[in-house]
């Protein structure tokens, strides 16, 4: 994949994935978790080349939130400067975003 920034996973967005996954294998079908794969890794190329495309965050303005599906948003750093994006959080939508 071709990024514009370089894309980096905080711990706690790996541990995010990892629980996503692991919920998703025992509820779902392979060919739908390949499809939640899929959709994830296209939108973090999105990301990748256009940082500033989704909104700010209202509690945070240094963050951006991309809904992902009903359930699932990523929460993001944008640093411009250094052409980097920080995933910090693979997020349920269904949780109070006011404690995140």
């Amino acid at each position: 994949m071709d990024y514009d920034y370089k894309i980096t996973w905080s711990d706690h967005s790996l541990e995010d994935l990892s629980s996503i996954l692991d919920y998703l294998s025992r509820e779902w079908t392979p060919r739908e978790v390949n499809r939640f794969q899929e959709k994830l890794f296209n939108r973090i190329e999105m990301i990748g080349k256009y940082p500033k495309l989704f909104r700010a965050s209202k509690i945070k303005p240094e963050l951006r939130r991309s809904v992902l599906s009903k359930q699932t948003s990523i929460f993001y750093f944008v640093r411009t400067e250094e052409k980097m994006i920080s995933i910090v959080r693979l997020f349920d939508n269904r949780m109070d975003t006011t404690k995140f």
